[in-house]
């Protein structure tokens, strides 16, 4: 059982090892799934995330929330948090993460994906990630209140060579996709390295794989007496990182706490599912080079 597992980042706080995942949830369903969530154990849409959590009964310190600004609030960091805290109705955020090594025009003709005339991503002019680096450290240092630790999402290794080469503190996190079709090695191996925590998000792939029918895994799965999801959980945690699964079942939160010890066997066969043919499922089609390690 993972319910109590935690990795320490390198600012010492304690990251439980299996979260869960809203992104694209309607409120209504954020609401339910975080209560569903919190109730089975997951220490993990703000306004929705907000009111789950209020609603509870679990003290705020024994809850982790991790929040992320978006390409289009780069240049305006500081006003992205005060947002998310505004509508979460709470006093501060566990983990901030930068969502994408991507700034986009914040005055553009949409608020999420703004377009050129020609179709292409419209992006931000001077302003880039390793600005809004600087900027987040700039915030995290004047309000700890506010903020307990910094890191980034859907970075690869070479970006994060350009974010330490003018970084004063090292990311607490990498957020990316995370599983057997897309292990990521160099980019584990990287991270460790520099002490920077691994969260897997899509850690089951996506609605849209065929990851969840793998015939090894149904196999692995069978033996234990599990379901591949929780074979698919395991082998994350197990690997060394944290696990941010997505689902809107109550039943299918429960099930997906039940981890469990995976041999080295059925190790090295899951971590072989990938290898040579990866399969990246989340892909937003910036038309800059972001997948330095695919």
């Amino acid at each position: 059982m993972a319910e109590n597992r935690v990795i320490t980042l390198n600012t010492g706080a304690k990251l439980p090892v299996i979260g869960l995942g809203t992104w694209q949830s309607t409120d209504a369903v954020a609401t339910e799934v975080v209560s569903a969530a919190l109730k089975a154990g997951r220490k993990s849409n703000e306004a929705p995330i907000g009111k789950a959590i209020r609603g509870s009964g679990i003290p705020r310190s024994d809850i982790f929330v991790t929040d992320k600004v978006w390409p289009t609030w780069l240049s305006r960091a500081e006003e992205s948090l005060d947002n998310s805290l505004r509508a979460l109705g709470l006093d501060y955020i566990d983990l901030w993460l930068m969502h994408w090594p991507v700034s986009l025009n914040p005055n553009g003709n949409d608020k999420k994906f703004p377009r050129r005339p020609d179709g292409s991503p419209d992006y931000e002019e001077g302003w880039g990630f390793l600005d809004a680096w600087r900027s987040m450290e700039a915030i995290f240092q004047r309000h700890p209140d506010k903020v307990k630790a910094i890191g980034v999402s859907n970075c690869s290794t070479t970006n994060l060579e350009k974010i330490l080469r003018i970084a004063t503190i090292v990311p607490a996190a990498n957020q990316v996709e995370l599983h057997p079709s897309l292990p990521q090695d160099k980019l584990v191996s990287y991270c460790k390295s520099k002490q920077i925590a691994l969260i897997a998000y899509s850690p089951l792939g996506s609605p849209s794989s065929q990851l969840i029918k793998e015939t090894s895994l149904e196999k692995i799965a069978a033996k234990h007496g599990r379901n591949v999801a929780q074979c698919l959980i395991s082998w994350g945690i197990q690997s060394g990182w944290a696990v941010v699964p997505k689902s809107s079942s109550e039943k299918r939160i429960q099930e997906n706490i039940q981890t469990f010890e995976l041999t080295m066997e059925d190790m090295t066969t899951i971590s072989s599912i990938g290898r040579g043919m990866p399969k990246r499922y989340n892909n937003p089609g910036w038309a800059v080079g972001i997948w330095h390690d695919d």
